[in-house]
């Protein structure tokens, strides 16, 4: 599925967040939003999703406006998933993976449900999981939960509200591995909004760099990270270094002396 927004405008009271807003998606690909602190990444993805309802604009998937669709027919082609909480939940792996199968549900659970839940599980490697309590499992578990959860709506396209946080280095590659492989076996469009721009280096098809709200920049991860474009939008001194896994980025130090 293609995903395109055009002209997505945003404020919270008197202060503008989004201000025209257009790109568009490459279908089955990952995409990832980047950008400082306060440059209106989460508010973008929540704006896609209709969280946030935009004050000017459109998104279009397939041709379809996306903005227009009832929540159920959205949630058909559109998989959320939000940041981790600390909040608990009384619900097994299991359980939590078949919430994902509610837009498809009609008076009960089908054998299909079941039988998505189970290979959505399996999937993932989230097996030995299933019957544990949410509450129980680590912040890493707890993202591919979630990731399974989206991925049993059987949607075309994913938005991931920061997948990385709070997860120590080894659960973040755990985690964009598993992205990619959605990104790749279903031919699913990925879009994530993201801090850690190692991350999204490597593990982007195409970057989209905001700055206070508008696209400062869009393009391949070697087009938009590039030591000019950081140092405009997150006010620092980088130094990008070539790997055999792609660039990475080296903080320096503040432009601005801090």
């Amino acid at each position: 599925m293609k995903l395109s927004a055009e002209g997505i405008t945003f404020s919270y009271g008197s202060r503008s967040v989004l201000d025209d807003v257009t790109f568009q998606v490459p279908e089955g690909q990952v995409t990832s939003i980047i950008g400082p602190n306060g440059s209106g990444k989460t508010t973008l993805i929540k704006c896609i999703n209709k969280v946030l309802p935009p004050k000017k604009g459109s998104v279009m998937v397939d041709g379809q406006e996306l903005l227009k669709m009832n929540r159920k027919n959205m949630a058909k082609i559109l998989g959320y998933v939000p940041q981790i909480t600390k909040e608990a939940f009384p619900l097994t792996v299991f359980e939590t993976v078949l919430m994902g199968r509610k837009p498809h549900m009609g008076w009960k659970v089908s054998s299909k449900d079941l039988n998505t839940v189970s290979q959505v599980i399996s999937q993932l490697g989230l097996t030995s999981l299933s019957e544990r309590y949410l509450d129980e499992l680590s912040g890493g578990q707890k993202q591919k939960v979630l990731l399974a959860r989206a991925l049993a709506q059987e949607p075309g396209i994913f938005l991931l509200d920061e997948p990385t946080s709070d997860l120590d280095i080894k659960n973040q590659l755990e985690v964009l591995q598993l992205v990619n492989k959605i990104a790749k076996e279903n031919t699913s469009t990925i879009v994530m909004a993201i801090h850690d721009l190692h991350m999204a280096a490597r593990f982007s098809d195409k970057v989209i760099l905001l700055k206070e709200g508008e696209i400062y920049a869009t393009g391949t991860p070697t087009e938009v990270l590039t030591e000019e474009n950081l140092a405009v939008t997150y006010e620092v001194k980088t130094s990008i270094i070539n790997t055999n896994s792609g660039i990475y980025v080296l903080p320096v130090e503040p432009i601005n002396g801090g």
